[in-house]
This record gives C-alpha cells, sequence and structure tokens, in this order.
C-alpha cells in the first residue's frame, strides 16, 4: 500500500535587531543620546493554535542604560505597515542589569499578523562604556509550540560605536 507522510511546514519564527533605523546594523553615538533599537519578528500563522510560549528576550551590553518607560510594541498584518499594540504582552517598565522580557500571552490575539515590532530606548553608562569601543546588543526570541521548544537568536546584531577623541597627555617639563 500506498503510505502518506505529513510534514510540519509550519517555518521557524526568525528574529531581528536593528538600531536607530529598520535595516541599520551599526550606528556613531554621544554619551547624551538616546540609542533606539528596533527588534522585529516574525509571527507565525499557527500562533493562536499551537504556540504556547512566545517570548523576545532581550540582553543588552552592560555598557547600555535601558530607558524607563521606553517600550513600545507595534504589529504588522501586511509585513510593511505598523499600527501600536498595546495588550496581550508584558513588557517592564524599568530594567535594573542587562536583560528583559517581552512576553506575548494573548497569543490568539495576534490571529492575522504577521510582524511584531519591539521598540526601545538606551543611553550610554558614562561609568562604564569606554570610547572607540564597539557596544553590542543581542536578542533572542525563545518560543514553544505543541510539539518543539525553539529559540532563534539574532545572528547578525546590531552595535553602536562609541567614538570619541583619545587624549594624549603631554608634560611641560622639558
Amino acid at each position: 500500500g500506498i503510505q502518506l507522510l505529513t510534514a510540519d511546514n509550519s517555518s521557524k519564527p526568525q528574529i531581528n535587531k536593528y538600531v536607530t533605523t529598520v535595516g541599520q546594523k551599526t550606528d556613531n553615538v554621544a554619551f547624551d543620546q538616546e540609542i533606539t533599537w528596533i527588534v522585529i519578528s516574525d509571527v507565525p500563522s499557527d500562533m493562536g493554535a499551537r504556540y504556547t510560549e512566545y517570548k523576545i528576550a532581550d540582553t543588552m551590553d552592560a555598557e547600555l542604560d535601558f530607558v524607563d518607560g521606553s517600550i513600545s510594541v507595534s504589529v504588522s498584518r501586511d509585513g510593511a505597515n505598523y499600527t501600536p499594540y498595546t495588550t496581550g504582552f508584558t513588557a517592564p517598565q524599568s530594567v535594573s542589569g542587562t536583560t528583559f522580557d517581552v512576553v506575548f500571552t494573548d497569543r490568539a490575539a495576534l490571529a492575522g499578523v504577521k510582524k511584531i515590532k519591539v521598540e526601545y530606548q538606551t543611553t550610554l553608562n558614562k561609568e562604564k562604556t569606554v570610547m572607540d569601543d564597539f557596544i553590542v546588543n543581542k536578542v533572542r526570541l525563545d518560543y514553544e509550540t505543541d510539539v518543539t521548544v525553539d529559540s532563534d537568536l539574532e545572528e547578525n546584531p546590531p552595535k553602536v560605536y562609541t567614538g570619541g577623541f583619545k587624549f594624549v597627555k603631554v608634560s611641560t617639563d622639558d
């Protein structure tokens, strides 16, 4: 007889992070500047039916300080245009340390949504920041379905460059 095999064709959701604007991976920043980080995550079409967890796990460099209350979430139904999204998830108002999660608790409410965008701001920590250095900002998508537990780590995390001047101390003693 002929045996029919069925495959799980739901694609794995991907996550990407940018700095300043979507598509940008590096930027030069100054100490007094707020730096905008943009995370864009795919929403699987079977999110409501099969997903039991969907969490964006963000890991900031120690040289970055989170700007309190700066997280905003928006969603796109066409993959291009975003509208604000204010319910169905938990996100911190403030962050002590370098990690925080945005957890989508009402996954059924994301039916028809193709992408999620999470934006937040940081500043450079004056005590910890080294001048002329690249600061990397990582993100990971953790998810769980009825058949798998998996994650997608941003493969090319964005970074900011702390430009600046190197001072050479010159003695006036001849």
